[in-house]
């Protein structure tokens, strides 16, 4: 059995070219909101990161993108508060690469819609559509406040962008349907149920990772270290999305090239550890064991909503 997981783990390497599919960027852990779920909330005195532009520069200009069609600029904080994240997207579109972002959505002003028009994908995040529930998680936002900028952001947003609602399901497991219900509803008497509108859901792997529960996750290889990397705002290089507070940090793009952080012994050791069997401890709490698999979905997605467009 340990014989065929290092086989296919050294297959997933050897396909791998220069670089990694940068799974996402993060633009910034700053956030307007103070969810109970959310990690800086339980960090007395974290410190907020807003990445560069000459970091984005550094990302594109050293052809980082190549093998990556679509990325999203998010991991946390809310993206939208960044000032100059209209030049971060025109600066990656221009490699064509692809981009979504996920928002709160706390902010309906017109540069926040004018930005929000200019991305492929956007997920607003939700995460119920029960009162009660939404304005316990998504403190100190209201829900009639998040129910009247959804309205606005749906009437005003792109056609031509895919757009997902974002509810949690295993937090509110038994209201879960309800929460749809009321969302589906609420869509269709402001004839917002529109061809581009999704609702999706997520487990909540924030809450599981804070709480410091175990989610019995089996020894299934991840994909992530194989061929695809996150960036965050700071530059520091971490495996994927589930790792947003850095326990995994794998190199700094202030201080490394791509390439020595790919190649170098901290991926590597990451690497043998599921080769081995032997992972990190944030990888046996991971629920979605390769989260790059959300990324390929998203794609698959965002090329079917184009080729509509087309028809």
């Amino acid at each position: 059995m340990k014989t065929e997981k290092r086989d296919s783990a050294e297959n997933y390497q050897k396909a791998t070219e220069a670089y990694p599919y940068i799974y996402q960027i993060e633009i910034t852990e700053n956030c307007n909101l103070k969810c109970p779920a959310c990690y800086r909330t339980h960090r007395e005195g974290y410190k907020s990161e807003t990445i560069t532009l000459d970091l984005i520069n550094k990302i594109v200009d050293n052809g980082y993108l190549v093998n990556t069609p679509y990325t999203e600029l998010q991991m946390s904080g809310e993206p939208l508060l960044v000032r100059h994240i209209d030049r971060i997207i025109k600066k990656i579109k221009s490699v064509d690469v692809m981009i979504g972002m996920s928002t709160n959505g706390s902010i309906v002003t017109d540069q926040a819609i004018n930005t929000i028009n200019t991305l492929d994908c956007l997920t607003i995040s939700t995460d119920s559509f029960i009162q009660e529930h939404y304005e316990r998680s998504r403190f100190p936002q209201k829900f009639d406040k998040f129910k009247h900028n959804l309205e606005i952001i749906l009437n005003k947003i792109n056609p031509k962008s895919l757009v997902y609602i974002q509810l949690l399901k295993t937090q509110y497991t038994d209201e879960f349907e309800e929460s749809v219900k009321r969302l589906k509803d609420f869509l269709s008497s402001h004839n917002l149920d529109k061809p581009n509108v999704f609702i999706r859901h997520v487990d909540d792997c924030f809450d599981n990772m804070i709480n410091g529960t175990n989610n019995n996750v089996d020894s299934e290889i991840c994909i992530n270290p194989f061929t695809s990397a996150s960036i965050k705002a700071d530059g520091t290089i971490v495996p994927c999305c589930y790792d947003f507070s850095k326990r995994i940090p794998l190199g700094n793009l202030h201080k490394q090239t791509l390439s020595e952080i790919w190649e170098g012994r901290a991926y590597t050791r990451l690497r043998e550890s599921f080769i081995n069997n032997d992972r990190h401890e944030m990888c046996k709490e991971c629920p979605y064991k390769s989260p790059m698999k959300m990324m390929y979905i998203f794609s698959n997605d965002l090329i079917k909503h184009k080729m509509r467009l087309m028809k």
